[in-house]
């Protein structure tokens, strides 16, 4: 293993990292060559990732302010739930439900229903299935909800 900077306890971590890979692991922080160049572009594309990260958090942020501002709200808006429905040629009518919090997308928490029963190409009498089946379960289940001020 590579680092960028010497650890204290290289040894121990090596002992450690060898017991959990099932072989010999070995910890170098002053390397030359091409290995060094391998350390530093580690270390590039971590900061590069970072900043990224952090750019899509604080822009994600940004836009629950601008809604909050745009509604008038008194509160920032702490869930979104998004409907869309799409089908093939008014056949196989699906509706889904995407989630974003503050910090960006809540994936365990998005939603597909299959719409059944309702005429074919209807995308209102789809959403109407798709929200009073999503909110009818919420209610029963008491679980989060889109919050209003």
């Amino acid at each position: 293993m590579l680092c960028n900077v010497e650890i204290a306890d290289a040894d121990l971590l090596a002992a450690a990292l060898s017991t959990a890979a099932g072989r010999q692991v070995d910890v170098a922080s002053a390397v030359r060559g091409q290995r060094a160049r391998w350390v530093e572009l580690a270390d590039e594309n971590a900061r590069h990732a970072l900043d990224a990260y952090l750019a899509d958090k604080q822009n994600m942020f940004a836009r629950f302010v601008d809604l909050q501002d745009v509604l008038g709200f008194d509160d920032m808006p702490e869930r979104l739930e998004c409907f869309d429905i799409s089908h093939s040629s008014g056949e196989s009518t699906v509706a889904s439900c995407v989630v974003f919090g503050v910090d960006g997308p809540l994936k365990s928490d998005y939603r597909r229903f299959n719409i059944e029963g309702v005429a074919a190409g209807d995308d209102y009498g789809a959403m109407r299935e798709a929200l009073g089946r999503r909110y009818a379960r919420l209610k029963a289940a008491r679980a989060d909800s889109p919050t209003c001020s």
